[in-house]
Order: C-alpha cells, then sequence, then structure tokens
C-alpha cells in the first residue's frame, strides 16, 4: 500500500490547504491483517458479523460513537455502464448494517468518506476492501484527535458485492445530509489513484479540489475521458503526469438522487475490477474551499 496514497486520503478529507498529518501506515495494514484473518467476509455471514464487530471494537477504543445504520430491504434500480447492463432492478435485502462515525460540526452538508466491509464468497478481500476498510479506520483516529472544521462521516457499508446494497440504502435515506461522498474501493493495489467513475454532477470547483491535493501529497490521480468534466478539469491538470487512461465513468446506482462523489481505486494488474461504481448526490455547498 502506498503511503502517498494514504496521505492524499487525508488530505483530501481533512483539508483544501496544507497537508494533514497523515495516518498511521503500520496501523492501517494490521487492520487489513486482521479482517484477512477471518478470511472471505461475504455479507450476511458469520465472517461479515466478525468483521463488523472488529470495526466496531476499533472506532470504540478511539472514543468514536458507532451508529449501526439498519439496511433491510433495498430495492435496486438498474445500472448501466457505457451502455452495458451491469445490474438489473430488484429488491435486495441486508441483514448487516451500515455503520457510521462522525465528526465535526453537526451543522451543514457533510463529507462522506466510505468504503464496504464485505468480500466475494471466494477472496480474502486485501485489495477489495480490506485495505480501504484500514484507511478509514485510521482516518477516523486522526478525526478522533483533530476535529474537522466541517461536518466528516465515515462509513462502512454492507453488501456491496452483491449490488451496492449499503450504499443504496446510506443514498436512499441519508442522501440530503451528504454534500459530497468520496467512496475507496480497491485502493490496496499497486498503481497511480484512479477516479474510477465520478458523478456528473461534480464541478470545475470540487475536481480542482481534487487535483490540488494529489498536487500536494505527490500523488499521480488519474481520471477517466468519459466523464467530461473530469477530463477537462481533472484530467488536464494530473494526466499530464501519466498519460494512460484507467477506469471508467459509470450511470448512478441511485439515479434518483444522491450527492456529488467519486470512487478512487488503484490502478495496476492487481486491481481487479468487480463492477463498482458511485452514487449522484447534491451539489456540493461549500465548493473548493469547503474543508480549508
Amino acid at each position: 500500500m502506498s503511503r502517498s496514497l494514504l496521505v492524499l486520503l487525508v488530505v483530501a478529507a481533512c483539508g483544501a490547504g496544507t497537508p494533514g498529518p497523515g495516518i498511521d501506515v503500520d496501523r492501517a495494514m494490521a487492520h487489513v491483517r486482521s479482517l484477512l484473518a477471518i478470511g472471505p467476509r461475504p455479507g450476511d455471514t458469520e465472517e461479515s458479523r466478525r468483521a463488523r464487530a472488529y470495526i466496531e471494537h476499533e472506532l470504540a477504543a478511539m472514543g468514536a460513537t458507532v451508529e449501526e445504520m439498519e439496511v433491510g430491504d433495498v430495492d435496486l434500480p438498474a445500472v448501466r455502464v457505457l451502455g452495458q447492463m451491469v445490474r438489473t432492478a430488484r429488491r435486495a435485502h441486508s441483514a448487516d448494517p451500515n455503520l457510521l462515525v462522525r465528526f465535526g460540526p453537526t451543522r451543514g452538508k457533510a463529507l462522506l468518506v466510505m468504503a464496504h466491509y464485505d468480500t466475494v464468497a471466494t477472496s480474502p478481500g486485501a485489495v477489495d476492501n480490506a485495505a480501504a476498510v484500514g484507511v478509514v479506520l485510521e482516518l477516523a483516529r486522526v478525526l478522533a484527535t483533530r476535529p474537522p472544521p466541517v461536518p466528516v462521516v465515515l462509513a462502512f457499508t454492507a453488501n456491496e458485492e452483491v449490488g451496492l446494497v449499503g450504499a443504496e440504502a446510506l443514498a436512499a435515506r441519508r442522501g440530503g445530509e451528504i454534500g459530497f461522498a468520496i467512496a475507496l474501493d480497491l485502493v490496496g493495489g499497486t498503481g497511480d489513484l484512479v477516479i474510477n467513475g465520478a458523478s456528473t454532477r461534480i464541478g470545475a470547483a470540487e475536481l480542482e479540489w481534487l487535483a490540488a491535493a494529489a498536487d500536494r501529497a505527490g500523488v499521480v490521480l488519474r481520471a477517466p475521458l468519459a466523464h467530461p468534466v473530469a477530463a477537462a478539469r481533472l484530467g488536464a491538470r494530473v494526466l499530464l503526469l501519466d498519460r494512460g487512461v484507467l477506469g471508467r465513468s459509470g450511470s448512478s446506482p441511485t439515479s434518483g438522487g444522491g450527492y456529488a462523489g467519486v470512487l478512487p481505486e488503484t490502478a495496476g494488474p492487481d486491481s481487479q475490477v468487480y463492477g463498482t461504481m458511485t452514487s449522484n448526490f447534491p451539489d456540493l455547498p461549500h465548493r473548493s474551499n469547503a474543508l480549508a
């Protein structure tokens, strides 16, 4: 796992000015090893419950208050990506809850940083998605000691691998509380950091803010050319560092209304894609100085 990647994530979440303190990389990797010891953690299994208990224990030890958000039944709309059907409309159920922790002020739209804690049934899920869980856990540790100047919500979502079920429930029921979302998936692989799907509700100010965070951290951040705003704004500034373009722009799995969001991942031979994509959410009210 790249140290510069982890620093970028903290910078992007905690400030638009000078870089933040970074996170403890060794602690993040320790979380990954602890989750891997459980084995594959498909949703609604004893293993996913053990992963949830581990996350809650670690957050409680940091002094964070954890909310268990019931997911239950969720109506999943059909999703097409570049004209291809990747999910048919259906109703899904999750017995596993989402886990939410809040930092900073209680008023105003929040920045959401999220990672799913389930895996596919055949993989222990180091890259997908224990690495992201470890990053978000250590981000919680930083925010617990250095409260952010704007509201921040960290979410560990359930049953992503079977249709983004927990994320859909979060968008449908709490989307009005969120101004901007960063979903972390496949961030533990090799290669550059890629915006793998960016909401069409993201404007130039948000992308320039992300590009500035990447510049400060010395990280190559690439955007899919299929996303016109990302290609014109973020891509023009950052793609010069690496002219290769990976990633894709996906249709929103919450097309009815959500919040502006991006989904970064690392691009490399070990970054196998499972069809993850990003939700659409209302406009970010704070714009480029949201977290200054």
